[in-house]
């Protein structure tokens, strides 16, 4: 069954033995003295020495490493049934390996427990202060715009699809196709980036901020494309947020989407977000599940193969503040998902539905008030 797997990936990473040289994973691994796990459903190896644990994905130029993500020019690829690195990686792997662990003195770990312990204090019994620049009314405001967030960019690939087809690129034509199609119903739409350019997950967050300073009461939602181990596996799927995720199908795509967004990353938007989400987290949910449903609704009646709402912990949903969901607009892995995503009118068709579920969504926000009469 592995095996069947790994020949799947053939067809999903071009291979170009001219430009790059490859080595073994397994002869690499034995001369560094490697352990190799590997998880081909969720599509990554573990390569691991003591404390170290690298992680490199199958179809995206990833290597991960204590929440640290560097983004590779090349992909793994797989020859006669073996896995082989680019000479990228074994150089980026080697310099891990020789990384000597950092000796902390106890004195500097008890001063940072307390300035830890002193900050945490400080956000607990001054919320007001946190809470000042955010603007929370009790009157009701109608939503005026949509922001679309084409995923990955730049540095950050995303996955690899059949044909040697790029998430990034994906995404970012089918979400000015999408503009579009929202534009004509007379709904106001900014775009995260229109162009090939990588976005941290701050900037993504900032971006959304700087919109609804400017007045706008937005939806935001994040356009992917998906991959499975499965070359079957078809169909579009949308997800909201939730500490959980739905089934184990929704945890691999949550890990592929929330990979290229690194640690620190993350907690530069952590404190807002935990003085916040519990005045405006349940509500938000509730509009983000009503967003989803009405997508779906429109995409059936438009005989589009549309999965079930499912749900997963997404950064790029989490820290924002508005109704949102991610889009996965179909299966980069499928080869009759890839042919349809090269016919401008089933992008057309596609983007026409979604966006007549997001005008479904904002009528009926609009005309009951935020659902609340």
């Amino acid at each position: 069954m592995e095996r069947k797997k790994l020949i799947f990936f053939l067809c999903l990473i071009l291979f170009s033995s001219q430009s790059t040289n490859y080595q073994s994973l397994f002869e690499f691994s034995k001369k560094n003295s490697l352990i190799i796990k590997s998880n081909f459903d969720f599509g990554y190896i573990d390569l691991i020495l003591k404390e170290k644990n690298i992680r490199i994905f199958l179809t995206m130029p990833y290597i991960l490493y204590k929440d640290k993500i560097k983004f590779m020019n090349e992909n793994i690829i797989f020859k006669n049934g073996e896995i082989f690195i680019p000479l990228s990686y074994k150089i980026e792997i080697e310099q891990i390996l020789n990384e000597k662990p950092q000796i902390v003195s106890t004195n500097i770990i008890s001063s940072n427990v307390v300035s830890s312990q002193t900050k945490s204090s400080n956000v607990v019994s001054k919320p007001a202060t946190n809470m000042a620049n955010v603007k929370i009314k009790n009157t009701f405001k109608p939503m005026n715009c949509i922001i679309i967030d084409p995923g990955h960019g730049g540095k950050d690939p995303g996955g690899l699809g059949v044909g040697g087809l790029e998430e990034k690129k994906l995404v970012l034509e089918f979400s000015k196709i999408l503009a579009r199609n929202l534009e004509k119903q007379g709904i106001k739409v900014f775009l995260t980036r229109n162009a090939d350019k990588y976005m941290s997950l701050k900037e993504r967050i900032d971006f959304v901020k700087k919109i609804v300073d400017r007045g706008y009461n937005p939806v935001f939602i994040s356009i992917h494309g998906n991959i499975s181990l499965n070359p079957k596996v078809e169909g579009f799927e949308i997800y909201t947020l939730s500490d959980k995720a739905s089934d184990e199908e929704a945890i691999a795509v949550e890990m592929k989407e929330n990979i290229n967004f690194d640690k620190e990353d993350i907690q530069n938007t952590e404190e807002l977000y935990e003085i916040l989400k519990d005045l405006i987290s349940d509500g938000l949910k509730m509009q983000s599940d009503k967003l989803a449903e009405s997508v779906i609704k429109n995409l059936s009646q438009n005989l589009i193969t549309a999965k079930s709402h499912k749900k997963a912990n997404f950064y790029v949903l989490k820290y924002n503040f508005v109704p949102s969901a991610l889009l996965e607009i179909g299966y980069m892995s499928n080869i009759k998902e890839v042919k349809k995503f090269s016919d401008k009118n089933y992008l057309e068709k596609l983007a026409s539905s979604i966006a007549d579920g997001m005008k479904d969504f904002v009528y009926y926000y609009n005309k009951t008030g935020g659902f609340s009469r």
